[in-house]
Order: structure tokens, then C-alpha cells, then sequence
């Protein structure tokens, strides 16, 4: 018989490293080749999403600027059909509304607000991930750079900057108004308006607006941008009655004592009157003012000399005033009084002869025809240095009197 060859044990496993070796190469092969056919399959749905598929534009005023951002349709439908799996120009109903599918599913977002011109401004492509597992579509989010060009420049206005506010009247009666100063043709006072012009207290407020029409007309015409459309004032002032005559100015005195001149000489300038005013001469003023209420009464009191054309009547001497009423201190600033002063009217024959006056013939006399007016219960009274306080003389000669009196009795008894 013969003998069995030993088995070459090396042999085997030779052959068992190589086979397993060839296993190895084709399993790996074939997990290369799902790799490279996944990753082409990855490729072929995945849009690459270009700068040129969007459109970029700038609306609106410089500094105040929008950025819009669109796609271009023609120029992403090739790619996004073809992504789809289906053919750059197919007219498949159905590659058109995955495509119109796809377009809404895609959005962007853009970094800034009221841009200006030379801005740099962030587009970030946004894809929806339901929508785009649905149409089986791969886009990635991406972002592009744009540079802001081409806004309008427009002036900033704030025009209650040119409006002037006209407060007139008293705490309770103000009257709130105003006036347009701007150079802005487009605009006048009528372009405003307020919600409450009567009846205004000190602290009540007013909220002046103007008008949209007017806003819209200086930004398409003139390129002007309104910054403030509506504005509040608080009335924080109000005419009051002058109370005192020491609260009288300079010059609504001069005005004061011009106005009563023409008063006295428009009083001696009758036709038929043969006296005339030689001249006259301011002595000062007497002043009342309503205790509970806003009247108040200025007497400008004047001493003249008049003659008459019969020589053989001598000059006289002349006491006169003038009636100034609403002495006024006004909101803006100035001084006022009623418009018609009044001459205080009284005649008086000189002795032994027919002729007469206009005014009184005593300082005295003129001071009791003013007072008899005024009761101290209701008025206070106060007048200036160079005139005589009549009442404070009649107290003391009355108290002279009483004591005189006293004392005639006194003696009486004795």
C-alpha cells in the first residue's frame, strides 16, 4: 500500500488568508460602491443654491431703506427640476408644483433694518426640512453678502421745530393757536391740528398733530422724511390783571400817559368851548383792584392850566383824569389795557363868570368824584407818592373834630 502524503497544513492556509482576503475586497468594494452611489444619489437631489438664483433690491429712503430678496425662476428651475429627477425643461405638471413646492419652502432672512446706502447686509438662504424631504430635495442653508446702493436721500424734518405756539387769555380761558415759521411752501397752519383749543387751565395739556396728507406730499415731492407727527404742550402760562401799580411797566406807562393826552386834548377840542388847554402836567395815578374778582381801574390824574379868550378872565387851574381799565400782564410778555380810555367827565362854572371847566378845580375834589365809585369792601386802593390819600385826611379831621367836640363839651359841663 502505499503511503499518504502528510497534508501541507501551510498550504491551507495560504489559501483560507486569500480567500478571506477576497471577501474582504468585495465587501469593501461593494460598501465603496453604495457609499459612491449614495453620495451620487446625494449629489444628483442636492441644489447647490448660487448667488444668482436670488434677486436683491433696495426700496425706499436712505437710512430708512428695505431689502427685498426674490428668486430668479428661470434662472433655479433648471437645477431644482433636475434635483428633482426630472428634466431640466420637463413640462410635467407635477415637476411644476413640487417645483412651486419647493420655491415656498425656501425663505430668507435678512441681518439688518433701515439700511442706508454702502451698507453691508446678510442673506441667509432658509430651507424648510419637511418640504424639502417631501419634494426629496437636499438645500443647505447658505448665506450671501450684499452692499446697499441706490436709496434715495432724503431730509430728516421735525416741524413742530418751526411751530410757534400762541397762548392768549386767562387761567380757565386760555386759547391755545400757532403758527407755521418753516420755509416749506407745502405747509401752513392749516396743516395742523389739536384736539382742544378752548377753555385751557394752567397744566392742561394739547397734542398738536399734522396732517398725513401733508407728510406724504414733502416725501414724494420733496424727498422730506417727517420725523415727529404729532406733539404735546402743557399750557404753563396765563394773562393775569395787573394788581398793583408798581407791577405797571415803563413803557405801558408812556403809552398810558399818551393815550390820556389825546383823551384831555380831544376833551378841550369842542367846536363851541372857548377854554383851551394851555398845557398840563402828569401828578401820578390812583389804582383799584377788585378784591374777589379781576377788574381793575388806573386814574391817570393831571393838573392844567386853562384860558379862555376873554382876557379879562384869568387862567385856572385844572384837576383831570383819565380811566384805564384791564391792566393786563400778557403770556407774551408785554402789557395791555382796554383800547378806549375814558376821560372823567365833569363841568365846572368859574367864579363869577359863565364859563366853565372840564375836569374839577380841586385835587381834592376830583380824588371823592373817583373814590365815591369804590367801596374799600371790595376794592383795595393804592396810589402814587405825589398824590394826597383825601380819605386819610377826611379820617383825621374827622378825629380833630371829635376831639374838638369833646373837649367844647367838656368845658360845657365845667
Amino acid at each position: 500500500a502505499k503511503e499518504k502524503k502528510p497534508v501541507n497544513k501551510k498550504l491551507f492556509i495560504i489559501l483560507g488568508a486569500a480567500l478571506l482576503a477576497l471577501i474582504i475586497i468585495i465587501a469593501v468594494a461593494v460598501v465603496i460602491a453604495n457609499v459612491i452611489k449614495q453620495k451620487k444619489e446625494i449629489e444628483a437631489k442636492t441644489i447647490k443654491f448660487k448667488e444668482d438664483y436670488i434677486s436683491v433690491t433696495y426700496e425706499g429712503y436712505n437710512s430708512m431703506g428695505t431689502v427685498k430678496v426674490q428668486i430668479n425662476r428661470d434662472e433655479f428651475q433648471k437645477d431644482a427640476y433636475k434635483a428633482m429627477g426630472y428634466g431640466k425643461n420637463s413640462k410635467s405638471d407635477k415637476a411644476a408644483e413640487e417645483y412651486l413646492e419647493l420655491i415656498y419652502g425656501i425663505d430668507f432672512q435678512i441681518d439688518k433694518t433701515n439700511v442706508s446706502n454702502g451698507d453691508k447686509v446678510t442673506v441667509k438662504v432658509v430651507a424648510d426640512k419637511e418640504v424639502m424631504d417631501d419634494v426629496d430635495v437636499i438645500l443647505k442653508d447658505v448665506e450671501f453678502e450684499f452692499t446697499v446702493e441706490g436709496l434715495v436721500d432724503v431730509t430728516m424734518y421735525d416741524p413742530f421745530n418751526d411751530i410757534e405756539i400762541v397762548l392768549s387769555g386767562f387761567d380757565g380761558d386760555v386759547y391755545f393757536d400757532w403758527n407755521y415759521t418753516g420755509s416749506y411752501l407745502a405747509l401752513d397752519d392749516y396743516s395742523f391740528s389739536c384736539n382742544d383749543r378752548y377753555y385751557h387751565s394752567i397744566g392742561d395739556t394739547v397734542t398738536l398733530t399734522i396732517d398725513e396728507d401733508d407728510v406724504e406730499y414733502l416725501l414724494d415731492n420733496y424727498d422730506v422724511m417727517v420725523t415727529v407727527t404729532e406733539k404735546t404742550y402743557t399750557i404753563d402760562k396765563a394773562n393775569k390783571y395787573i394788581t398793583s401799580i408798581d407791577e405797571i411797566d415803563e413803557d405801558t406807562l408812556d403809552s398810558m400817559k399818551d393815550d390820556a393826552e389825546d383823551e384831555i386834548e380831544d376833551e378841550y377840542d369842542g367846536l363851541f368851548y372857548s377854554g383851551t388847554v394851555d398845557s398840563y402836567e402828569y401828578l401820578g395815578m390812583y389804582m383799584f383792584d377788585e378784591i374777589d374778582g379781576d377788574d381793575n381801574y388806573a386814574y391817570l390824574v393831571y393838573e392844567g392850566i386853562v384860558s379862555f379868550d376873554e382876557d379879562e378872565i384869568d387862567p385856572v387851574t385844572v384837576y383831570m383824569a383819565v380811566k384805564f381799565t384791564d391792566l393786563t400782564d400778557k403770556i407774551d410778555g408785554t402789557q395791555s389795557y382796554y383800547s378806549y380810555p375814558a376821560f372823567v367827565y365833569n363841568t365846572e362854572y368859574v367864579d363869577g363868570t359863565y364859563e366853565y371847566i372840564y375836569g374839577f378845580l380841586s385835587e381834592r375834589d376830583l380824588f371823592e368824584a373817583i373814590c365815591e365809585d369804590y367801596d374799600s369792601e371790595d376794592y383795595t386802593f393804592e396810589l402814587t407818592e405825589d398824590l394826597t390819600d383825601y380819605s386819610q385826611y377826611d379820617e383825621d379831621v374827622e378825629d380833630e373834630e371829635t376831639e374838638e367836640d369833646s373837649e367844647e363839651v367838656f368845658e360845657e359841663e365845667e
